[in-house]
């Protein structure tokens, strides 16, 4: 009888041991540009020229953009953009038509609708911000320069 009391009191002390959870550390958001993807028209072009964008996603680590300004039929400006992520950073490489080397800007400040990448040695511009707005997106080219503001609709042709 001795033993058997032993051996309950033992169970019973056993049973009554807190237990350790597993600690998950907390993961960090997944970062997406998501709201990007799709065909954009500038609404405030100067007189004479339309200038879009168009963004699609590649995968979960890479978007691709393509800006092109028209004027007569003739496009004056364009330019391929990666917005891609490179080890722990993500970062918006943009690339002219006739360059050699694209001009790389990192991932600064970045909310679920919002982003802003900088280049500080980078001549004009030094900072790129983009933000949704509702169903538009606009967005700002700074430092180095004038600040000048881009708002794109969707493209309805």
């Amino acid at each position: 009888m001795k033993y058997i009391l032993i051996l309950l009191i033992t169970v019973s002390l056993g049973s009554c041991k807190e237990t350790k959870e597993a600690v998950i550390a907390p993961t960090k958001p997944k970062i997406s540009f998501d709201w990007l993807s799709g065909n954009w028209q500038r609404s405030n072009d100067e007189p004479g020229q339309l200038t879009f964008e168009q963004w699609s996603k590649a995968n979960d680590s890479l978007y691709l953009g393509l800006g092109f300004t028209m004027s007569h039929n003739d496009t004056i400006w364009q330019e391929n953009v990666r917005l891609m992520k490179e080890d722990t950073s993500w970062v918006f490489s943009a690339i002219s038509k006739g360059e050699l080397k694209s001009t790389d800007f990192i991932l600064t400040g970045i909310t679920d609708k919002s982003f802003i990448c900088e280049n500080a040695t980078n001549e004009f511009p030094k900072k790129i911000e983009y933000e949704m707005r509702g169903d538009s997106i606009k967005a700002i080219i700074s430092g180095g320069g004038p600040v000048i503001s881009f708002l794109f609709g969707k493209d309805k042709g």
